[in-house]
């Protein structure tokens, strides 16, 4: 939907978000912590997807902006003050955030900061990126957000109160 030329999976585990867009053209680079994941990086893919962290500067092979950054169930795993430093390197990145965070699972022992949708928009809002409320990426999960770079909280509240008589008018015609 989204068409970006450049992208960057933040949390690429073994590669394959990067593999796929690379099959459909997009120059799309992994970065993720280990070491073993990165190791089980298809051979064509190696020279994309780099071991780093979200906390620290990016490294030197990975370019230093892109049309879009997705991070799919990443930031989870990190506490909450490591959690914020990242979303605010990940606004550095790009214009545009795809992000998803489990906001239930707080049973699996690595998940260190579950939270749910309206405390990763508050991070988000901080840097400057309100979520994109006419754009739901749900085909990733059903809580799916895409941030974006945005001073036009004037226009994230028309959003907000058109989605809202969009489901008070859907609830009515489903009675």
């Amino acid at each position: 939907d989204l068409q970006p030329k450049t992208v960057l999976d933040a949390g690429c585990a073994m590669g394959y978000l990067v593999a796929a867009l690379r099959n459909r053209g997009v120059d799309a680079y992994g970065i993720d912590i280990s070491n073993y994941a990165i190791s089980k990086v298809r051979e064509d893919i190696k020279p994309y997807c780099v071991v780093g962290s979200l906390l620290e500067p990016l490294p030197e092979e990975l370019p230093k902006f892109y049309d879009l950054v997705i991070t799919i169930e990443v930031l989870e795993h990190l506490y909450a003050e490591e959690g914020a430093k990242a979303i605010k390197k990940l606004c550095t990145l790009s214009d545009c955030v795809i992000f998803t965070s489990t906001p239930e699972d707080f049973t699996d022992p690595p998940h260190l900061n579950v939270q749910q949708r309206e405390y990763w928009a508050s991070l988000f809002a901080a840097e400057g990126f309100l979520d994109d409320l006419n754009y739901r990426p749900t085909y990733i999960t059903p809580y799916a957000c895409c941030y974006r770079r945005s001073n036009g909280i004037l226009r994230q509240i028309e959003d907000y109160e058109r989605n809202i008589r969009i489901m008070e008018l859907e609830k009515i015609l489903n009675e």
